[in-house]
Order: structure tokens, then sequence, then C-alpha cells
């Protein structure tokens, strides 16, 4: 029998003109080999059954339930839907001297460093983004106390899109070319890779856009915002809501937006004698990367500090982030703030206002998400036979995965991460609870709030205790949760 669609295979098309040829000759030979199979059953039925497929291929096609490849990427073209493509995973990395240099170094953009590479894994291969300057001017400045070294940090990204440019925290060992003499080391996890879309997800997304939910609802501003090229997560926050601050009656929502993609851009002017700071044009703002004046680059936490709005309108295009001067300027001279700001947001903003989406008397804005740097630091029992750093390793990437994937306000599950732990083979059990003292180096299991800057522990928000007992790490709706340094320790 043939399938539903009526479409059949080739065995099928075989037997059914077999059938065709006994009824009208009965003695016939139709076995394999002989003139009539092999000419007047076997060709035809070739060929019936690759038209078959090519209308199989043709239905198929129409659909966006069963379209595979180009043919589904053409049929959500037509509804402005197109396939993510993966993206870069991005970091930093320290480029560290153990010696007081006589003489500025300058670690030029483009410096390509990379992991290890072992029998089982290759290298994972970074460039820095921006070039950086270890200033002899200001050399106290780069020293690291803890470690006795003086660093300075450059941003890096990752040379090929993928998750598995997603690596843990100091993996990175090697510097090209060699003829910078400097060590390096990446105290985070590298974040933000990603696979191209599958079809899968990418047909998911197609069917609920076109299942259609209203603009004015939390799904359909959702599904809208999503649709924005360099949206990784959503959420709809409501006056309903007990984290929404900005309105409580009804008149307004917050559209939190988790995204790695961050534009740098310049601000030039000539300071004025008196000014106290400088507001950034373009809003929010991510970072600061560097202040000159004059052509002279000025030190962070000495000549000026950043400072973020913190009031109800922080994280949006209506955001007041700024620049605070702690040491005094001169009148006239030019100043040049370079810094990131989340142009996505803007993005969102925009078509959120649009004529199309946006309810009159209702204030709906995009807000970037706050991170929330989950730091874990586990012991597993490897197996005999298993070459215990490359299992760690191997460990430390899927849970760093794991973590950068989960949408906003998702809490870390221990269960999840010793699940993702044990999956891994050569690893025979993880030490529980990851928060035990009785190892060395003790387990931890903590998330740093960018938020307030605030470190807490299973079940915990912001320094108080949340009167629940689950021992999981809790998020907050509006927190995209992000892997900061994941140790994995070893016994055999």
């Amino acid at each position: 029998m043939g399938n539903s669609s009526g479409i059949k295979s080739f065995s099928e098309v075989a037997q059914s003109l077999i059938a065709s040829i006994l009824s009208r000759q009965p003695n016939a030979n139709v076995t394999v080999g002989t003139f009539i199979r092999d000419l007047l059953v076997d060709v035809p039925a070739g060929e019936i059954a690759s038209l078959y497929t090519q209308v199989l291929v043709a239905q198929q096609a129409q659909s966006i339930s069963q379209a595979v490849g180009s043919h589904l990427e053409r049929l959500l073209a037509n509804y402005a839907l197109y396939r993510r493509l993966g993206t870069k995973a991005t970091g930093t990395v320290w480029f560290r001297t153990p010696i007081a240099p006589a003489a500025d170094i300058l670690i030029p953009a483009g410096t390509l460093v990379r992991t290890n590479m072992s029998l089982t894994q290759d290298a994972k291969e970074f460039v820095t983004t921006e070039s950086v300057v270890m200033l002899v001017v200001a050399i106290n400045t780069y020293y690291n106390p803890i470690d006795d070294v003086y660093e300075v940090s450059a941003p890096m990204q990752a040379v090929e899109i993928g998750i598995s440019s997603n690596v843990g925290a100091y993996t990175l060992l090697d510097i090209i070319p060699s003829t910078l003499t400097m060590n390096i080391i990446n105290k985070t996890a590298t974040v933000g890779g990603t696979d191209e879309e599958s079809d899968a997800d990418l047909r998911a997304r197609g069917l609920s856009v076109l299942m259609g939910s209203n603009v004015g609802t939390k799904d359909g501003y959702e599904i809208l915002v999503e649709a924005i090229d360099g949206v990784q997560s959503t959420i709809v926050i409501d006056p309903n809501d007990t984290e929404m601050v900005r309105v409580k009656d009804g008149g307004g929502a917050d559209v939190w937006i988790a995204t790695s993609s961050f534009t740098e851009v310049t601000d030039t002017y000539n300071y004025t004698s008196g000014e106290v700071y400088h507001n950034m044009i373009q809003q929010p703002v991510k970072y600061v990367a560097a202040i000159t004046e004059n052509g002279n680059l000025l030190v962070p936490d000495y000549d000026y500090k950043f400072l973020r709005d913190s009031g109800v309108y922080e994280r949006s295009i209506y955001s007041n982030d700024k620049v605070v001067w702690i040491t005094n300027r001169t009148a006239g001279n030019p100043i040049v703030v370079t810094y990131g700001y989340g142009d996505v947001i803007n993005t969102a903003q925009g078509i959120i206002n649009d004529n199309k989406s946006h309810i009159v008397g209702v204030e709906v804005i995009a807000k970037l998400c706050y991170e929330a740097t989950v730091n874990i630091t586990m012991m597993i029992e490897v197996l005999s036979g298993y070459d215990p750093t490359i299992v760690a390793n191997y460990v430390n990437g899927n849970v760093t995965s794991f973590i950068d994937a989960l949408p906003l306000g998702n809490e870390i599950q221990q269960s999840d991460i010793v699940a993702i732990a044990e999956a891994v083979t050569g690893v025979d059990s993880v030490v529980l609870p990851l928060t035990s003292t009785s190892t060395i180096p003790p387990c931890t299991f903590t998330v740093t709030r960018e938020i307030s800057g605030i470190t807490d522990g299973p079940d915990m928000l912001e320094g108080n205790d949340t009167r629940t007992d689950t021992s999981n790490l809790k998020i907050q709706k509006f927190e995209f949760a992000k892997p900061g340094t994941i140790i994995v320790n070893y016994y055999i």
C-alpha cells in the first residue's frame, strides 16, 4: 500500500506492475533476472518511482511543516522570516607579564590566540577585536597582586562560527605571532557562539508566527522582537509581574532582550570648562572601550568612571548612560569616547513604535537585559583509562554551552549540571552537592548579578534568602545567565 499522500516507492510500483502482468499471464516468470522482470517491471518501476519522488518533493516544498532546506527558506522568506546564521563566540583575553615593562606594549587588533589541541579536539582560535596598550606611565594600574603579574585585557572573537567556539575559562594557551612575549589567560568563558538555525527550529519559529499572535499580547511582542537578527532571547514584563518597576497601572510593558550584538561608535567633541560628565549619544551603552584627550589615552577609574542609568528607563534607548570625570580635563581639548551600544535595542524599539505594532496609550519599552554570571567549581571522578584533562575539558565546554543557551529568566538547576557532566564519556560520578566544602578546592555554585554586583548562592536573590529549598541558582526574569568561571577538577 502507498502512503496517505498517494506517493509510491519503487517496490510498491514494481509489485503493482507484477500483479498487472500476472492478471493477464498467470504463468509469466517475473523472478529477478528474467526478461519480463528486468525490462518490463524494474525499468519502468524505477522511472515511475522517480516521478513519485519529484511529486513528493514538490508537495513538501509547498508546506512549511514538511519543506526542508532551501525550500523551507524560500517559503518563509515570503513572510520576511529568514534562517538565523550561526554566530561567533566572544570573550576577553588577558595578556600578562611577570615583569613591569620598560616601554609601552601594543597588542594590535587581530592578534591570534588559541586553545590547546589534543588528539580528539582541534584548537579553537580567536582574534582580538581591539588594539590595547599597556602604558608604562600607568603601569601600577595593570598590576594584579593576587597573581603577581601585570596584565591588560582585550575583547576577542572566535575565528569560526558555532557553539563549539564557546570554550571554558582558563583554556587559552598560545599567542600567534610568538614575537609577542607575553602569557595569556581567559579568566571567563567565551559565550555567544551558536550553530546555524536548523530546519526544525526555523520551521517551529515560522509556524509560531503564522499561527498568529496579536501584537498587543506578550506572546505577540516576543515573536515580533525575536524575529530581529541578533536577538537571542526575549521576555515581556507587564504590570502584573512583580519585577515590573516602571509602570503599575497597566499602561506599559518592558521587552527585555538578550543579545551579543553591539556596535562600537565614537563621540567626538571639545571639552567645555566645568563639564562634570558626558552623556553618550547612542543608548543603551554596554561598555566603554577607550577615552582619549588630545590623543592621549585616559585611565578608567582614575581619570573617569562609567556610570549606567539606574532609573526606570535603564537599558533602553531613553537611558542616560554617561562618563563621569574624576580628574580635571583641559577646556578646548578634543575628547574622543569610544563605546559599544545596543544597536539591537534601537532596532527593536523602532519596530515596537511602528504604527503597525504600536498600541495607542501603551508605552512599550525595549531594554537590554542584565547579565547574571554563573561561576561553578565542581569535582568529577574520571574512569580509569581516560585522560582526565580531556574529560574535564569536555565537561567544562558542555556546561558552558548549556548555560549560554538558556533563555532569559531560567534558573540554573544543579540536577541539569550534574546530568550534563555525567553524560560525558569517561565521567564516573560528580561530587554532590555543588556547594560541597569537603573537597579541595571546595565546590562552588554561585551567580553574580550585573544589576547589583551581588554574588548569590543557591536559593538567594540579591543577598536575601528566598525561603525556598531547591538548591538552584535563581535568575530574575530580566537576567540572562552567562557562564563565568567554570572550573572542573577531577580525581581518578
